[in-house]
């Protein structure tokens, strides 16, 4: 049992640095991700590396309709949204 299990994390950014070492300590702690990240080829690649814990999505953190497209997503795939972590995009 980890400290996230039944728990459902969407990590904007999640697909690179930062980001992406959240999205592998969630998983860890048996939490379930959705990953975004800007860069489609880099999100294949993290979904085939992580596997059925995670779900990578497309989207960029300056856009204002992505995190919502994430909730969604963790609804649609996982049942449930927990939290949200953005480490990535602008300040402004």
């Amino acid at each position: 049992m980890g400290d996230l299990e039944n728990r459902v994390i969407v990590v904007i950014g999640g697909t690179g640095g930062l980001g992406l070492s959240a999205v592998r300590a969630c998983l860890r702690h048996a939490g379930r991700v959705v990953a975004v990240g800007r860069d489609a080829g880099r999100v294949r690649e993290v979904q085939a590396e992580l596997g059925d814990g995670v779900s990578c999505l497309a989207g960029d953190a300056m856009d204002p309709a992505t995190a919502p497209r994430a909730i969604e997503r963790a609804l649609e795939v996982f049942g449930r949204f927990d939290g949200l972590y953005q480490v990535a995009g602008g300040s402004g």
